[in-house]
């Protein structure tokens, strides 16, 4: 809209529209045009990685969610379900808000774990101050991605009943929601596991495979239910 109002030379597009969105507060990666945002990932710098890039697809999904039920108003047909509606946006809209703080919440995670390898270790005493601050950084760097994995569990399972209640002809959008979310989902999975190898605190690590496997349960019944209606609706 802000681009059909002031035309895309406008320059304080480039400040409204991250705002808009809701994608930070200034300086921020989350508040970065989308093409910087890919010109970093692909800087060959340890952040923003495979994490942050989770993070986004999650956002991504969320926003696709929010779009369906948006669709819906002003259409008589919907009035019926209108309540049920305006709840799915508004927890659709918390999930955008908790994706899009996760992804410089992830590259801070992560800079910490850097930053915690560089620490000196030349004398016992070193050693233990990085050790402690390692694990703190790799508990810190589990954390999110776990749940960025469970919201994203949570947006599959928004979309798969927007699929069942929302408007058919946004099926194919709520489908590429859903695939989103599986791939955020995925990414926080990968990174969760990769990062419970360097955490020693065994009880810290069994309950974060506890809290991934429950998501992934989610992850997969709706992933399966959503394609199936997809595939029932498209065929």
């Amino acid at each position: 809209m802000e681009v059909k109002l002031l035309g895309a030379g406008d320059p304080a597009l480039a400040e409204k529209v991250p705002r808009i969105l809701g994608a930070g507060a200034p300086g921020s990666t989350a508040a970065k045009p989308l093409g910087e945002f890919l010109k970093a990932l692909a800087s060959g710098e340890p952040t923003p990685g495979g994490g942050a890039a989770a993070a986004v697809l999650g956002a991504v999904a969320a926003s696709l969610a929010m779009m369906s039920c948006r669709l819906t108003e002003g259409k008589p047909e919907f009035e019926a379900k209108r309540w049920r509606l305006q709840e799915l946006e508004g927890a659709a809209q918390d999930l955008q808000n908790k994706f899009v703080a996760a992804i410089d919440e992830d590259i801070r995670a992560y800079n910490a774990v850097l930053g915690a390898l560089r620490l000196p270790k030349a004398t016992p005493d070193e050693k233990a101050i990085r050790s402690g601050a390692l694990q703190k950084a790799f508990h810190w760097a589990t954390e999110v991605p776990l749940s960025v994995a469970e919201d994203s569990a949570a947006a599959m399972e928004l979309l798969e009943e927007l699929c069942r209640i929302g408007l058919k002809s946004a099926i194919s959008d709520v489908g590429v929601g859903g695939k989103a979310a599986r791939a955020a989902f995925d990414g926080g999975r990968y990174n969760v596991l990769i990062n419970l190898g360097s955490i020693k605190d065994a009880a810290f690590a069994d309950k974060a495979r506890h809290r991934l496997a429950a998501a992934e349960a989610k992850a997969d019944r709706a992933g399966s239910a959503l394609d199936a209606l997809i595939a029932h609706e498209l065929k």
